[in-house]
């Protein structure tokens, strides 16, 4: 056994052996003739770089020396220039040129590779630049490479022997061994040198009562396994259901997910309007607010019996100028709403009015300076630190949409800080842009000013808030009064 074994071994490291050989040896000869190639086309497009001018002017000399210097390839067999027409303009040894090139154009013949290459000017003259080379070179080195590839592999085989030789024994003496004892218990022999346990007992006996109770071992394993696959079936049945629990409640939060997305965007686009509706309505409040200044000042001239006739001096590229003369007025005239009613006259108060756009708090304290003392604050951080160092504002016309801090923020800021002056904040909006922003806005509903504003309306809503304080203060002054002498009875 031990002698097949060992045969068997080398005859194996034989195949491997001429496995390598010839794998290593188709290797080597493919990156060769792929080397080769490169190499040719290479050569061929160097020559045809330097043989372009001489094409160009159809100088054969030129390409002629050009061609030459394909002698100084060690390996170049031919160079053949032509022109489009097929004419040589010059050659290097072009008898070696074998005819089937002329005709098929292969890129390999017998001995030699080719490279064929046009050549293109930049006057537009075309040309055929031929190369062929040797594969002599490549060959005899193919054949030293290829012995060597045979003398390593035959060291490899040897290798392979001496280490069959060497562990064959150590590994196969276990194998005959059982080998051995399995023939003795088939043919029903003892083992010798060993005694059995009972008398008239053999191997076969005893193999037998091992192989016996290996089985009954089996039997009790394999129900063990049929009770595990049991629970495990029934493990499974659970994960089925806790699985079609899982998919149902992820389709929940896929369908929740794509809600809110859907949420995600009307919310952006309602922010987008928003924005718009208040970048309009700021320049439209202003507008708004100077054209009812306007009229309210003509209407008052009339009401004096001045009638303006504006004098215009337009150039086309400087503007226009309006010139409008009014003689000095007797008397005061009433405040008149646009319509020529008289406007019931407000007592004089301090207003202060926060928004972010320059132009709107302009045009506000121009049109509410006759009647107020009006104070304008270009952010709510500006509003606060006035509010700390002046006294305090009858009212507080607040824009709503500013940045670093908004309306809304202001107001809380305000009833921390100065909750006496919170109720008196009237805030001047455009629209709300979020839900927490229209859940302010209906909670305060009655303090709120639609941009752009009616200044009559405006008016009227200081109006009441004025006149509201005023009979709120003289209320709790009157009742302060009542009590001081219920208080000097006590006394006495």
């Amino acid at each position: 056994m031990r002698l097949r074994w060992t045969l068997a071994g080398g005859l194996a490291c034989a195949l491997v052996a001429l496995g390598f050989f010839f794998t290593f040896s188709t290797h080597l000869e493919a990156r060769a003739w792929r080397e080769l190639r490169v190499r040719t086309q290479d050569v061929a497009r160097w020559v045809a770089l330097s043989v372009e001018s001489a094409l160009e002017r159809g100088d054969a000399v030129d390409g002629q020396r050009q061609v030459d210097v394909l002698a100084m390839v060690p390996d170049a067999l031919f160079g053949v220039l032509s022109r489009e027409d097929g004419t040589l303009l010059a050659a290097w040894h072009p008898e070696r040129v074998p005819p089937a090139v002329w005709k098929e154009g292969g890129a390999v013949v017998s001995g030699m590779v080719l490279a064929r290459r046009a050549v293109y000017t930049p006057a537009g003259v075309r040309g055929t630049l031929l190369v062929g080379l040797s594969t002599g070179v490549m060959e005899r080195e193919l054949q030293h490479l290829r012995g060597l590839a045979g003398l390593w592999s035959l060291v490899l085989w040897g290798l392979g022997v001496v280490a069959l030789f060497g562990l064959g024994g150590p590994l196969m003496r276990p194998l005959e061994r059982v080998t051995e004892a399995i023939e003795r218990l088939s043919r029903n022999a003892p083992v010798p040198g060993e005694s059995p346990e009972e008398p008239g007992r053999g191997e076969p006996e005893r193999l037998a009562a091992a192989l016996s109770r290996l089985e009954m071992g089996g039997r009790e394993q394999v129900d063990v396994l049929d009770t595990l696959v049991g629970e495990a079936r029934e493990h499974q049945e659970r994960l089925h259901v806790q699985q079609g629990l899982l998919d149902a409640r992820m389709r929940e939060l896929r369908l929740l997910r794509d809600q809110l997305v859907v949420a995600d965007r009307r919310t952006s686009v309602g922010t987008l309007l928003a924005g718009v509706a208040h970048e309009i309505n700021n320049p439209l409040a202003y507008i708004t607010a100077n054209i009812q200044f306007s009229l309210r000042e003509v209407q008052r001239l009339e009401q004096v019996g001045v009638d303006p006739q504006p004098e215009v001096h337009s150039e086309p590229g400087r503007g226009s100028t309006f010139t409008v003369i009014l003689p000095a007025a007797c008397s005061p005239g009433r405040d008149v709403a646009p319509g020529g009613l008289a406007l019931a006259r407000t007592q004089r108060a301090r207003l202060l009015v926060v928004d972010d756009e320059p132009r709107v708090g302009i045009s506000l304290r121009r049109a509410l300076s006759r009647e107020h003392e009006v104070t304008v604050a270009s952010s709510a951080r500006e509003a606060l630190a006035r509010m700390c160092q002046a006294e305090p504002f009858d009212v507080i016309l607040c824009d709503l949409m500013m940045p670093e801090m908004n309306g809304m923020e202001f107001f809380q800021e305000l009833e921390r800080t100065h909750s006496a002056q919170a109720g008196s904040v009237l805030f001047l909006t455009g629209g709300a842009f979020t839900e927490e922003t229209r859940a302010f806005l209906e909670e305060h509903s009655d303090r709120l000013l639609r941009k752009p504003m009616d200044m009559d309306v405006l008016r009227e809503r200081l109006r009441r808030v004025i006149d509201g304080q005023r009979l709120a203060g003289s209320t709790r002054e009157s009742g302060a009064s009542r009590e001081e002498p219920s208080n000097v009875d006590l006394l006495a």
